[in-house]
């Protein structure tokens, strides 16, 4: 089993070239930060998606909280910014060594939750698995309340998540 995020920046195509290039590079960073193990692991894609794979799902939880809120209160934008992001966990088929060429439930449910996921939320997903035995798809939505906290009160949150690592 496997974690994979599915991820959108909020109007990316909003920004200026120099807010978005800055907010591109922040999530570069923040994929850096995830030890995932593979520079494979974490891709962004036509040009304000991406998608990062955590062979260790215990992680994926704490790092997709962590970037979410060190987007929210990046402190090169007046406003927050916000992204729209789907977790899913769940069985995978390797097709080759890299990790961007690997397949499976986990990847179909994480892309298409980021579909039916409301702009700046997160959702959280079970893939059929023949471990767990679930129904098709169980899905949790959680709605995210963090477009309402201040500067202040996001990097209070993400320091108190970086006090329980």
């Amino acid at each position: 089993m496997i974690a994979v995020l599915t991820g959108d920046i909020v109007h990316s195509t909003k920004m200026t070239n120099t807010l978005s290039q800055a907010t591109l590079d922040s999530l570069r960073d923040s994929f850096g930060r995830m030890q995932l193990g593979s520079p494979d692991a974490a891709q962004i894609y036509r040009g304000d998606g991406f998608q990062v794979q955590f062979t260790k799902p215990r992680d994926a939880l704490k790092h997709t909280l962590l970037l979410k809120l060190s987007l929210h209160s990046y402190a090169l934008s007046s406003k927050p910014i916000l992204t729209t992001l789907s977790l899913a966990f769940g069985d995978y088929t390797k097709l080759d060594e890299k990790p961007n060429t690997y397949s499976g439930p986990v990847f179909v449910s994480s892309g298409k939750g980021l579909e039916h996921t409301a702009r700046g939320d997160l959702s959280i997903h079970l893939a059929e698995t023949a471990i767990l035995q679930t129904p098709s798809s169980e899905t949790v939505r959680v709605k995210s309340n963090i477009e309402l906290l201040s500067y202040a009160g996001a990097i209070l949150i993400g320091s108190l998540v970086m006090l329980m690592l």
